[in-house]
C-alpha cells in the first residue's frame, strides 16, 4: 500500500442546506441517533446498518454500508471495492443541537494507506414566513481530486436523502 499523498491542497469544502418547517432538534436527531443515522446516511443505492452508537463527545459509532442498487454494486466491483464496508467513526465535538464533528478513516481505498477525514456539521435555525433548520457541513478534502469529487457527490446524495427523511418524519 502507498501512503496517501495529497495531490490537491488540503482544504475544506462547505455544503449548506435549509429545511423549511423542520425543527433543529429533528435534524440533530437524524445525525445523532442510530435510527435517524441509518435512515438516510450513505449515497443513494446503499443501505446503512448501525451496529453500535455512542453519540457523545469522545464516543463513536460503527456501521456497515452496503451497495444494494445494481448500478452501485457494478461500480463497486469495477472500482475494486467491496460491496459492504464496515466503518468506524469517532465523534469529536458534540455540542448538543449546535455542532458535531465526525472523524472517519478512509480505509476502503485500494492501494492507499488509511487516513482520517474530518467532517464538521453546524446546526442552526432559520426565520421567515416558514421557520426551519439549517446545516453547514465542512468536509476535508481527500488525498486526490478524484476521491474528493466522489466524496462531494456522495455528500450531495446523502443530503438529498436527509431531506427526504426529514420530510417523511413530518408527515
Amino acid at each position: 500500500m502507498r501512503q496517501a499523498e495529497h495531490t490537491i491542497p488540503s482544504e475544506t469544502i462547505s455544503l449548506s442546506r435549509r429545511y423549511r418547517g423542520v425543527a433543529v432538534g429533528a435534524v440533530w436527531d437524524a445525525w445523532t441517533t442510530a435510527e435517524g443515522f441509518s435512515a438516510w446516511w450513505g449515497p443513494s443505492g446503499f443501505e446503512v446498518t448501525v451496529s453500535s452508537g455512542d453519540f457523545r463527545a469522545g464516543g463513536g459509532l460503527r456501521y456497515v454500508m452496503t451497495a444494494i442498487a445494481p448500478d452501485q454494486v457494478r461500480f463497486m466491483e469495477r472500482a475494486g471495492l467491496p460491496r459492504a464496508t464496515s466503518v468506524d467513526v469517532r465523534i469529536g465535538e458534540f455540542l448538543h443541537g449546535h455542532r458535531l464533528t465526525l472523524v472517519q478513516s478512509a480505509s476502503f481505498i485500494p492501494d492507499v494507506e488509511p487516513y482520517d477525514v474530518t467532517t464538521t456539521v453546524e446546526f442552526g435555525s432559520t426565520s421567515g414566513a416558514v421557520p426551519g433548520a439549517r446545516i453547514r457541513i465542512n468536509l476535508e478534502t481527500m488525498h486526490d481530486e478524484d476521491w474528493t469529487d466522489r466524496a462531494v457527490a456522495g455528500w450531495r446524495g446523502q443530503l438529498r436523502r436527509l431531506s427526504r427523511y426529514l420530510q417523511s418524519t413530518r408527515a
